[in-house]
């Protein structure tokens, strides 16, 4: 039992390794995307947060770029992918 043990402990962190690099591939890009939506943002948590901004000054949106997943303030759904949060973004009524 003890060579399954270690087997699984290595596929664990062989799959940490995976996500972090996809993670640190895909970030960039899609902050760009997001970045050149023009929205007012502000950076929190050293880059692993996003608050996204109405014209008022108040949050509208949150987003992390680390899984993509972005949460609409009131709307109870956390959706993956930068493009749907512009687009998302773009149906709010001030």
């Amino acid at each position: 039992m003890g060579d399954m043990g270690e087997f699984w402990r290595d596929v664990k962190e062989h799959q940490k390794k995976q996500k972090s690099e996809w993670q640190a591939k895909t970030r960039e890009p899609a902050l760009q995307t997001f970045l050149s939506s023009g929205w007012d943002y502000e950076v929190k948590n050293h880059g692993e947060h996003y608050i996204i901004k109405n014209l008022k000054g108040k949050g509208v949106a949150d987003y992390w770029p680390s899984n993509g997943t972005y949460h609409i303030r009131g709307s109870g759904e956390y959706p993956h992918g930068v493009k749907n949060l512009i687009k998302d973004l773009a149906k709010i009524k001030y």
